[in-house]
């Protein structure tokens, strides 16, 4: 008898959030890749059985510095637990803390998913993307592959439409950024000594970070078991 193919949705892991237990604010949250970027729980951001938590004010969680480059592909799926406040929310940024160099995935004050590559560095380069559709208050899966062609953005399994802000849709990663320095955080984006702050209020659960592009297939095994897991 032929089985079904099984997903391998840990395959390519280099960062894994998943709940092991609580964290308090200035604990760390651990990371379950086997990579060791283990996350520090900044402000009064907390980890529960529903995520991490933030408040908007001054929270988020630190990764690292200069990490994740050495790939040029990536995807990046997480849940989130969103209210829209007509403000910016960081999901995910990898940032300069002395220029405006940054990749940020956010949700605008519009409520879209957005993803932004501006680097210096590189031909001076500023693109970004945003999703056509809205997404409403509650909770959603969310998922950005970066492949080196083009930028894809799923919300709740299914493919976005996008629309091009400025310059393209790059379709690249982090390590475009060319800067001396760049902070990798979750749920905050500190750009410029601090000419931009963009903070997430509300929960970031199941957060993940793959070197590789993501199936249709697989995308769907990690949306369907956060539905019943309610990560965030």
């Amino acid at each position: 008898m032929i089985q079904p193919q099984r997903e391998d949705v840990r395959r390519g892991l280099i960062l894994d959030l998943e709940y092991r237990g609580a964290v308090a604010a200035g604990g760390t949250w651990k990371d379950r890749s086997g990579h060791g970027y283990n996350v520090t729980c900044n402000g009064d951001m907390h980890v529960d059985k529903q995520g991490a938590h933030f408040d908007g004010t001054g929270d988020y969680g630190h990764i690292g510095t200069n990490v994740f480059e050495d790939t040029s592909i990536a995807c990046l799926s997480g849940w989130i637990n969103y209210t829209g406040n007509g403000t910016v929310q960081t999901i995910f940024s990898s940032s300069s803390p002395t220029s405006e160099n940054v990749f940020i995935f956010e949700i605008t004050a519009e409520n879209k998913p957005f993803v932004q590559l501006w680097s210096g560095g590189v031909g001076g380069s500023n693109n970004a993307i945003q999703t056509t559709a809205a997404i409403s208050n509650g909770r959603h899966h969310v998922l950005l592959i970066c492949d080196g062609v083009s930028w894809k953005i799923y919300v709740d399994s299914a493919l976005q439409s996008v629309s091009t802000l400025v310059g393209s849709n790059l379709g690249r990663w982090i390590d475009w950024l060319l800067d001396a320095t760049r902070y990798a955080r979750i749920g905050y984006a500190y750009i410029n000594n601090g000419s931009y702050i963009y903070q997430f209020n509300g929960g970031i659960g199941a957060f993940r970070i793959y070197n590789r592009v993501l199936s249709s297939a697989e995308i769907a095994v990690l949306y369907n078991r956060g539905k019943w897991r309610k990560p965030a």
